[in-house]
């Protein structure tokens, strides 16, 4: 009965993240030339354009999906489809990590 509980807990930290992707996969597929700094928070659209070296007013919805799952280790060749949802979360995860460090580096002391 503890593992169905924790599976229960579980569920309930990962379902607001899950809605969430799912969100942005819909944006991007919808309107992919939407600025993402209109849908997304400044920090997150901040990391991922210093990562494609691009200014944040530039980075589209599509372009931050695209980014997202590359962190993941999604290849983005022309004949590629879609990233599935294993490679998106690791991306995901991986942003999570990123956006952590720079929170953390905003209260060191210098």
């Amino acid at each position: 009965m503890q593992s169905a509980d924790r599976l229960t807990r579980l569920l309930g930290l990962f379902s607001p993240v899950a809605v969430r992707l799912l969100q942005q996969r819909a944006l991007s597929q919808q309107t992919p030339d939407l600025p993402a700094s209109q849908v997304l928070e400044a920090e997150v659209v901040a990391i991922i354009a210093v990562r494609t070296a691009r200014l944040p007013s530039m980075l589209t919805v599509k372009a931050f999906w695209t980014e997202v799952a590359r962190m993941g280790g999604f290849l983005a060749r022309s004949g590629d489809g879609s990233p599935g949802w294993k490679t998106v979360w690791k991306g995901w995860l991986q942003l999570q990590t990123l956006l952590e460090g720079v929170h953390l580096a905003s209260h060191l002391p210098l």
